[in-house]
């Protein structure tokens, strides 16, 4: 399985290549075409507020197309930039026919039940969703979590009981149960990329990502064929081991000690975008199990292929490396030593970072 799987992945790598080649533009040049792509279904202006402000601080005159609902239309029109709708209407037909994420069931309780660890139970998505409705955040909500209800939320909707559920208590899906919305996104993302014949894109989470510089103006490779990722944690945690196992491929070996990258913040050029999306949807439509897990989050797709067999041009950016910093608990204690006398925080080139996602994790504030 493991053999076939790389055999995929290098297919639908070198098949995009030779589909998509695009002009090997740099960013000096004077046809570059940027643009950012992010999505934002279920928020208020207010709450992509800190993302829009503190991008176009930065001087960034490139597009920005985001998916959400359309009281942002507005908000997004005065700054320039375009939404589209489609991302998160599919989410909520998917929701309206009973395609829940059941995520508030106490683990502790199945854990004692089915003698499966907490963390090959719950996803990042279902603890940060947890985490987020009790907290008293900034950042208080996923894009994603427009298909999580409570248990008696699914109950309200099926009036009187549920169907049969799995040993961790969601549903068992049909053959139409659609991705989330973390994991929809690259379908969108690259129809959005062939609609607009971009030379570099950036795919950022909006929900807690902050600018501090343009993120096309950095000296990271984003002409044509490089691609790059960025370290979110130290390891892969649990969920992400047994979701590869489940859902991908039984047969790879994961170890604790492999690097976690995240799907919030993606960049390079055009060409090695497209090529991505197209390895994420393909990886994704050949789940090997029909789970709802399966169905719930991309980050253990996204390391598979980062892990699997990278292509040549894929960049894997550890922290402070690149373009972008994701923090986490891990790195909160060092942002003092990574800051320039202005207190932006820069890279190991001492270069200011333009794409601090995940900013609220070590209290950064952002400034607009």
């Amino acid at each position: 399985m493991a053999v076939a799987m790389k055999t995929l992945f290098i297919f639908v790598y070198s098949l995009s290549c030779a589909a998509l080649r695009l002009p090997a533009n740099t960013l000096e040049d004077s046809g570059e075409k940027q643009v950012i792509f992010g999505m934002a279904c279920g928020y208020s202006p207010e709450d992509i507020k800190p993302f829009i402000e503190t991008l176009k601080a930065t001087g960034y005159s490139g597009q920005m197309i985001v998916g959400g609902d359309s009281k942002l239309e507005k908000y997004l029109n005065d700054h320039g930039f375009k939404l589209h709708t489609e991302p998160c209407d599919e989410q909520r037909r998917s929701k309206k026919q009973g395609h829940f994420f059941i995520v508030d069931r106490k683990y502790s309780d199945l854990t004692e039940e089915t003698g499966v660890s907490t963390m090959e139970l719950q996803s990042e998505t279902q603890e940060s969703y947890l985490s987020d409705v009790i907290s008293n955040s900034n950042v208080k909500r996923f894009s994603a979590y427009d298909r999580f209800v409570t248990y008696s939320e699914a109950l309200q909707y099926y009036q009187k009981e549920l169907p049969q559920l799995t040993m961790n208590n969601q549903l068992i899906p049909t053959k139409k149960w659609l991705g989330s919305l973390n994991q929809q996104r690259w379908i969108h993302y690259k129809q959005w990329a062939l609609e607009g014949n971009y030379t570099s894109i950036w795919c950022v989470d909006m929900r807690d990502v902050m600018f501090q510089a343009n993120p096309f103006k950095t000296s990271m490779p984003l002409k044509a064929t490089n691609l790059h990722l960025f370290q979110e944690k130290s390891g892969l945690s649990g969920w992400e081991r047994n979701r590869i196992a489940k859902c991908i491929d039984e047969q790879f070996e994961t170890t604790p000690s492999m690097n976690n990258f995240c799907g919030g913040t993606i960049a390079g050029s055009a060409d090695a975008a497209m090529n991505f999306f197209d390895a994420m949807t393909t990886l994704i439509a050949r789940r090997t199990h029909s789970a709802v897990a399966c169905h719930e989050n991309d980050q253990p797709f996204l390391n598979y292929l980062a892990n699997i067999q990278p292509s040549k041009d894929w960049h894997l950016n550890l922290w402070w490396e690149g373009a972008a910093m994701t923090t986490s608990d891990q790195v909160c204690g060092q942002l003092h030593s990574h800051r320039d006398a202005q207190g932006r925080l820069v890279n190991k080139k001492n270069e200011v970072i333009p794409v601090i996602h995940k900013y609220d994790r070590c209290n950064i504030k952002p400034t607009h």
